[in-house]
């Protein structure tokens, strides 16, 4: 193969808008960090830039390092996804030209994931220089925050806010995008089916303001709940402690109109239960696992229902048990509630919707930590 044909080993996505072009200084580093490697700069633009401006980023292909300009993206997609589509490298990554990347640190973060095999590398950054304590924490906080709020696909994930990141172009085929900017790894760690994330410790010059900061994380807090109503997969956990709320509401309200309508207390309590145990299984499947494929609504509510019936003869256990050694009633049943949510998933989980449930998580490979400077010679 030529040059000019043959398959890029990393496609960079560089999101402008709003009449903005790529920095020649950007542009230059890339090339030098990149020489010898094939790579394609995809500039997602808005339509706004200027035919000028087109032809003037064209005149930076040279060899095996290519630059392209793509349309602007069609209603309904990002930019990002548009250019995703249209990649050809074996791995790409997204960078801002607003936040000069490091363009050393990019070009061995590529070549540590092809060594590993890894389908996403992310480089993640301790403390940096002149960072200020609450602006350290801050960034530390959003990323326990995220792995709080995804705790299925991120509790192995060190940081899902990365420096940079490379991602196997494969794992995107046919996946939209909705985020930008910051919250795009992320994204891409909750929709795709990734089975190996490697970590790079790398160190960082003077990090962003505490007021930038602030406003990333910001910024950053209504994206998760788009994710979680976006993707499917993210946040079950905590979709079906929802669905359990509600549910558990329902059981009062029938339970009130039950005795209310003074019938006998076993059978307004087996109202109450029935009526909570149906609503759980219809909400659970049209929210919780609405992503995955039918195999029968009534054999799946048999197993719901036998794993309630098994779910709540261990709840009495445990509220027995624990009644028991410390005399407390109302103790005893809210440690028994916060089990009983556990063992409620995890056999939700694993009988009422595991015939239908997609691979969504993987184990993950051994991470590893390598340190390199973002001021390198090599920039």
């Amino acid at each position: 193969m030529t040059a000019n044909t043959m398959p890029p080993a990393l496609s960079i996505i560089m999101p402008v808008a709003r009449r903005r072009t790529v920095p020649a200084a950007l542009l230059t580093r890339l090339r030098r960090a990149f020489a010898g490697t094939a790579t394609e700069i995809l500039i997602a633009g808005d339509g706004t830039m200027t035919g000028a401006q087109v032809r003037s980023l064209r005149r930076w292909s040279q060899g095996q390092f290519v630059v392209r300009v793509l349309p602007s993206a069609q209603r309904g997609t990002c930019g990002i996804t548009q250019a995703i589509r249209v990649a050809r490298g074996g791995y790409l990554t997204v960078i801002s030209v607003e936040r000069s990347p490091s363009c050393a640190g990019l070009r061995l973060l590529l070549a540590a994931a092809q060594a590993k095999g890894a389908d996403i590398a992310i480089a993640s950054s301790r403390r940096a220089a002149g960072e200020s304590t609450t602006g350290y924490a801050l960034r530390l906080g959003m990323r326990l925050l995220a792995k709080v709020a995804f705790p299925e696909r991120l509790r192995r994930v060190a940081d899902p806010f990365g420096e940079h990141f490379v991602a196997r172009r494969a794992l995107l085929n046919g996946i939209t995008l909705c985020q930008t900017g910051p919250g795009v790894l992320l994204e891409i760690l909750l929709r795709c089916e990734w089975k190996a994330v490697l970590t790079l410790q790398q160190k960082t010059g003077a990090g962003a303001s505490l007021p930038a900061q602030a406003r990333q994380s910001l910024t950053l807090l209504p994206q998760f709940v788009r994710l979680a109503y976006a993707v499917p997969a993210a946040a079950r956990f905590w979709k079906f402690c929802f669905v359990g709320f509600v549910t558990a509401l329902v059981n009062l309200a029938l339970l009130g109109v039950a005795l209310r309508a003074h019938l006998p207390l076993w059978l307004a309590w087996g109202i109450g239960t029935e009526g909570s145990i149906i609503g759980n299984f219809a909400l659970n499947s049209i929210i919780t696992w609405r992503d995955v494929e039918s195999t029968g609504w009534l054999k799946r509510f048999g197993k719901f229902h036998s794993a309630i019936a098994f779910s709540t003869a261990l709840n009495l256990a445990f509220f027995t048990a624990l009644n028991t050694l410390v005399h407390l009633p109302l103790l005893a049943q809210f440690i028994t509630l916060i089990i009983g949510t556990f063992v409620n998933y995890w056999i939700a989980r694993r009988v009422t919707f595991a015939a239908r449930q997609p691979r969504m998580h993987s184990p993950e490979m051994s991470v590893s930590s390598v340190a390199f400077m973002s001021g390198s010679a090599s920039e």
